[in-house]
Formats: C-alpha cells, sequence, structure tokens
C-alpha cells in the first residue's frame, strides 16, 4: 500500500507538470458543457487551470479586446461548471451546471452563478480564443431551433440538414452521439461552408465530408440533432448577447451639471447596437459590411419563413 501510495504520487506531479507545459486536455466527457467548442491549438489557451483573483480585470480585458472564445469555470466548493460562450467580448451563450440542481440554468441566470463562482476562492478558469465563425455556428445549441427525425436513417439526415444549411447559408450546429459511445462528434456549418469538425475523442479534424462520411460508416446508429441559428449577420447575432462586464448595456446617463457622459459607459459607445443603428443614415451599407448572407433567393426565404413560424426566434429577412 505504501509503495502504491508513492506511485500515485509520481504520477500526480508528473501530471501537473504537464498541465503547467500548456498542453490542455478536453476529452470524453458527460458534463453539458463540453458541447462547447474546444480550443484548436495550445497556442489558443489564454489560461488553464488558474485560479485568480481579479476576475473584474479579466472580463473587462476580454470586453475592451473584443475577443471571441470561451470561459469556463469550475468551482470545487459549490461543485459546480459553468461554460461561457463569448463572441467579440459579448456573452453569446452561457450554461450553469451544478450536483444539487436538476436542471442546467442558461443565459443571464446561469451567468449570476458564474459570477458567484468566479468570486470564491476554490475554482479554476480556463480561457481560449476561437474563431468568429465556430463561435457563432455553436451559438445554435443555445438560440436555435432543434431539427431531430429518429425514425429517418442518420446519413440521409444529416444530407438533408446539410443541405438546408448550405442553401440558406444561416449558421448551425449538427450533433452526433452513439449510445454505445460516450464520443460526441459535432459539426460546424458558416456561411454555406463546414468550418469545423470536432469529435471528443479524437479533437479537431479535417473539416469535410470525407470525415463526416468515414464516422457515419463506423458509427452507423448515430443520434443526429442539428441546431439552426436563424440570424443573417452580425448585427442580428448581437441581438443574443449580452455584456461581460454590464458596462456594455448600461444606458447613457450624463453625470451632474457637467453634461459629460459617464467614463463608464465608454465600452457601450464602441458597440454597434441595433435600435442606434436604424436612427443612422446610410445603415444599409454599415449593415453589408459585416454581412455574412448574401442576398436571399426564393430557396432562402422558405427555408427563413419555416424557421421564423417556430418559435420565439423570428427573422427579418
Amino acid at each position: 500500500m505504501i509503495f502504491a501510495s508513492e506511485t500515485l504520487k509520481v504520477f500526480r506531479r508528473r501530471l501537473k507538470k504537464q498541465i503547467l507545459k500548456g498542453a490542455p486536455y478536453w476529452g470524453v466527457s458527460r458534463r453539458a458543457t463540453n458541447l462547447l467548442p474546444a480550443p484548436m491549438t495550445t497556442k489558443d489557451v489564454l489560461l488553464k487551470g488558474a485560479s485568480i483573483n481579479g476576475y473584474t480585470n479579466l472580463l473587462l480585458s476580454l470586453e475592451a479586446h473584443q475577443k471571441s472564445g470561451c470561459l469556463v469555470i469550475q468551482s470545487d466548493r459549490n461543485r459546480s461548471r459553468s461554460g461561457i460562450l463569448i463572441f467579440r467580448g459579448r456573452i453569446l451563450g452561457c450554461m450553469y451546471g451544478q450536483k444539487n440542481l436538476k436542471n442546467y440554468l442558461f443565459a443571464n441566470n446561469a451567468y449570476e452563478r458564474a459570477l458567484r463562482d468566479l468570486q470564491s476562492n476554490k475554482k479554476t478558469v480556463d480561457v481560449y480564443g476561437l474563431t468568429d465563425e465556430i463561435v457563432i455556428a455553436s451559438s445554435a445549441l443555445f438560440h436555435g431551433p432543434t431539427f431531430e427525425e429518429p425514425d429517418m436513417p442518420a446519413p440521409k439526415f444529416f444530407d438533408e440538414v446539410l443541405g438546408q444549411l448550405v442553401e440558406s447559408n444561416v449558421p448551425g450546429c449538427v450533433v452526433m452521439t452513439d449510445k454505445k459511445d460516450d464520443a460526441c462528434f459535432m459539426v460546424y456549418i458558416f456561411a454555406g461552408k463546414i468550418v469545423g469538425i470536432h469529435c471528443s475523442k479524437k479533437g479537431w479534424l479535417q473539416p469535410d465530408l470525407a470525415t463526416i462520411y468515414k464516422h457515419l460508416n463506423k458509427h452507423p446508429n448515430q443520434r443526429i440533432q442539428a441546431c439552426i441559428l436563424p440570424c443573417q449577420n452580425v448585427v442580428e447575432v448581437n441581438q443574443y448577447s449580452f455584456s461581460l462586464s454590464g458596462l456594455a448595456d448600461r444606458e447613457f446617463v450624463k453625470s451632474g451639471s457637467t453634461g459629460k457622459y459617464d467614463v463608464l459607459n465608454i465600452f457601450y459607445l464602441l458597440r454597434l447596437d441595433r435600435e442606434r443603428l436604424a436612427s443612422i443614415d446610410g445603415r444599409a451599407n454599415l449593415v453589408q459590411l459585416d454581412k455574412f448572407l448574401p442576398n436571399v433567393h426564393n430557396i432562402h426565404q422558405r427555408f427563413l419563413d419555416r424557421l421564423s413560424s417556430i418559435g420565439e426566434f423570428a427573422v427579418r429577412p
């Protein structure tokens, strides 16, 4: 028993050294937070397993530099884990899970709990960057309608969903799971192209159809779920986001008799607000600069009309 104990200590020391070298591990897990995209390379990892005190500076830095990526918080004291999807310095999706909670929390309720964990002592923080395309596509898990056809063969259903996403040019994400295999296979589609494929066992793979069909042939009993984000441009994506620090969403308030705006609202001045955009002359040109959906043809219009009738996330073509 003594020998086994000493061997375990040596193993833990070696594992700690590997973590300090910056070799992140995002492997197979049943946690819902692992549905968030993993970092593509070690260079994208900004923090791994860190225990920081000045969390306010971290949030302000991510917001001011308009970073896109993920913020994962794990609290040993509260036995909780939260994942935050960040798009250009704003929260595009947030989930929170705790051992005592029956269901996961999302959006603002989840973020309030996540901030409490950030303030606690016994917690670890992971921060890593992602491309805007991957972040927008994965945000369909939070805000878009979900399609599933259990009676349809997996390859046929995937072809149908992929065809709709490519033709309509709306962002989306396809999730493949297998009851006999804990691995999760994620396909990210943006602007009519496959921009990323991730397997929880093998990591990031070549983003092409050959990789997907190879996985389907190896795991024929896949459960396929498709999530679609009914947005046509980045301005419409921003309507689902909210501020990391809370400063960017504050109203303009003049301070006292000086007539100057509060310095804390400086972040808000840099944002492209949807309502404010409507009052700006030449707004069509501004939207076109950041538009990822080309001209909407008839087939695109029918698909968008179908999405708008599904739930509360309506699309304005």
